[in-house]
């Protein structure tokens, strides 16, 4: 496993280099600082100039594995005030930051073929790269898979609709969940297994109803329970309290009216509703409690995501899913909270959805006209 990320202050440089070479230098602070900072300044632009990396390595003993860590040393850019005239002096500054990023891709794939030499098939990105989609790119054409989070997100279905229940103090058998899916795998169907075995209808909307049919016989032979699949998106999101999104992307998850007050996981893609319509609470992303052993490894790393280390160690040691659920298990696993379009979504948000949908419950339904009904709202097609 790899961990990548990039180094653009003298001042982390120093920190970094001092953890991996162990450089102390016994000079007087106040008659030779300057010295020193020539020092690290020369081997900064050295290591820079002919592409020389800072690498490290941590053993996880407990889980097997070995974390490799790469960080890349490059020169942040800055603007450069050299003309008065500024048509000029943005032409020149747009010049130097197109050939400095040049240079960072090409510095990037230089690294790209050694992390290929070396066989790494999976990297964590630091928090600083993470939103870099250029640099992503380069990952994904050369078959580098880029840990996200997302893995790990549908592990932890269950865990995420028990968070709700306990916040709202309501029974999960109460709940009428519909789950937005296109392709089925061993963790979405285990998933499935273990909410329909608690919740009291569970509804599966697909354009492939063909490959639940199985999924939907055992469910009903093992445990009595009927799964409701249908390609029918608005009829059947009607009057679900819950709607997890797992793989419909923006154009097709914009055509389905939403009610107004539901909860919606938005799983594999951060997709987000700007709609002044929209009463409910749209879950973009989640956080997670780490188990005290990597947050060791975290805190030495500063700048990574913990959810993306915790599913780099999953995915490496290509768990199956009953080993997937026994390791959440026994790392005690929970959600410490989801996110949502303004950052952290508190409790009393959740709690005002339900006080919301109990009012709702008291008034009339008139369910004749599709966007006339005011409990439906359709979905702004925006994204960030």
């Amino acid at each position: 496993m790899l961990f990548v990320d990039e180094i653009t202050d003298l001042n982390r440089f120093k920190k970094i280099y001092k953890l991996k070479n162990k450089l102390i230098l016994k000079i007087d602070k106040f008659k030779f600082i300057k010295l020193n900072e020539i020092i690290y300044k020369c081997i900064f632009y050295y290591m820079k100039m002919f592409n020389k990396n800072i690498k490290k390595i941590i053993d996880l003993d407990d889980d097997g594995l070995k974390l490799n860590i790469l960080y890349i040393i490059n020169e942040k850019n800055k603007n450069i005030k050299l003309v008065k005239n500024n048509k000029i002096k943005n032409r020149l500054i747009s010049k130097i930051n197109i050939r400095r990023e040049k240079n960072r891709n090409l510095r990037l794939l230089r690294n790209i073929k050694k992390i290929k030499k070396y066989n790494f098939k999976n990297v964590i990105l630091s928090n600083n790269l993470f939103n870099d989609e250029k640099l992503k790119k380069i990952f994904i054409n050369n078959n580098i898979n880029i840990i996200e989070g997302k893995f790990l997100y549908e592990s932890l279905l269950y865990k995420s609709i028990e968070y709700i229940s306990n916040i709202q103090r309501m029974d999960m058998e109460k709940y009428e969940i519909s789950i937005l899916i296109k392709y089925k795998n061993n963790i979405r169907v285990s998933g499935i297994i273990e909410l329909a075995k608690k919740c009291k209808i569970i509804n599966l909307i697909t354009d492939n109803i063909r490959q639940f049919d199985r999924l939907g016989k055992e469910l009903k032979k093992e445990y009595g329970i009927i799964l409701n699949v249908t390609t029918n998106k608005d009829k059947t999101l009607l009057n679900s309290n819950i709607i997890i999104n797992l793989d419909f992307l923006l154009d097709e998850f914009s055509q389905c009216a939403m009610p107004r007050k539901a909860i919606i996981f938005n799983i594999r893609n951060n997709l987000k509703i700007y709609s002044n319509f929209f009463e409910g609470i749209n879950i973009t992303d989640y956080l997670i409690y780490l188990p005290q052993k990597y947050n060791k490894i975290v805190k030495l790393l500063e700048d990574v995501n913990p959810i993306l280390l915790y599913e780099a160690i999953i995915i490496e040691n290509n768990l199956i899913q009953s080993e997937i659920e026994r390791k959440l298990k026994f790392d005690s696993v929970e959600i410490k909270c989801f996110l949502g379009n303004n950052g952290i979504i508190r409790g009393r948000e959740f709690l005002k959805v339900k006080r919301i949908k109990k009012l709702k419950e008291k008034l009339p339904k008139d369910l004749t006209k599709k966007y006339n009904n005011r409990n439906i709202v359709p979905l702004v097609k925006n994204q960030t």
